[in-house]
């Protein structure tokens, strides 16, 4: 595994044994040629990733079930330099952030400059709690994400309630549904300027408050490709991670 790259199944079934065996060979391997600890990061990133199903074991005393295997893991990976994943951590919890993060000393913990994150509360708490000094950066495809689930939620709503229902088949808004959440960028500009009149087309208590939610969308869009041109004076999220506020979509009404 360590010199070819094969998964833990692969050697499995190229030597004949099981997957705990490999398994365990390949952890006793990777403590032996890793260092105890990370070399410092400027920039970290934190994401959960899901492995398979939480599993339970019964409390003796209490009687009580409790998690025994967590189907949440955090990564913490090195976005700066070549170390890629530096831990690998059970449980999508505060704590389980914070505690991996007390384990580096305290220089390591002050080399650390940005801390790269999607929109979760957990992550930020503990953040500011042990980076302080650290600013949050949430990733774009996340932003992207929030912004287009706002905007087919402004999209629902309106029909919902003006037409009294979902929307289906016949509701130009509902047929528009995957041309409201591309990005006008990648279309060519007839088919932005068609898409536009499909919405100005419709009744104005629905039209309307799609129209400033998908504008709203496209300015977002725009904002965030000047970080790819190196002009960071577009960007207004600055500062630590003390005072930062939580990146939030509004909703959007007419």
């Amino acid at each position: 595994m360590a010199d070819q790259g094969r998964t833990v199944v692969q050697a499995a079934r190229d030597y004949a044994l099981s997957w705990p065996v490999v398994a365990g060979a390949f952890t006793s391997h990777a403590r032996a040629v890793l260092p105890a600890q990370p070399e410092p990061v400027q920039a970290l990133g934190i994401d959960e990733i899901r492995r398979g199903r939480p599993r339970w074991i019964p409390d003796e005393a209490t009687g009580i079930w409790q998690t025994a295997v967590d189907r949440w893991h955090v990564g913490f990976v090195d976005l700066s330099g070549k170390q890629g994943l530096l831990g690998q951590v059970g449980g999508r919890t505060a704590q389980a952030v914070i505690a991996w993060l007390a384990d580096r000393d305290q220089a390591w913990r002050d080399a650390v400059q940005y801390v790269a994150i999607d929109m979760c509360t957990i992550f930020k708490s503990a953040i500011r709690r042990v980076l302080p000094q650290a600013t949050l950066v949430v990733d774009h495809f996340h932003l992207v994400q929030l912004a287009n689930q706002t905007l087919t939620e402004v999209r629902r709503r309106v029909t919902v309630t003006h037409r009294g229902r979902r929307g289906r088949k016949g509701n130009r808004e509902w047929e528009l549904r995957n041309r409201l959440t591309r990005s006008a960028a990648r279309m060519r500009g007839e088919h932005v300027d068609a898409l536009l009149d499909e919405l100005s087309n419709l009744p104005r208590v629905i039209g309307a408050p799609i129209t400033v939610a998908w504008n709203a969308k496209e300015d977002l869009l725009d904002l965030l490709a000047t970080a790819r041109t190196g002009n960071r004076s577009a960007i207004c999220c600055t500062g630590s991670t003390a005072d930062a506020p939580t990146p939030t979509f509004p909703n959007c009404s007419a």
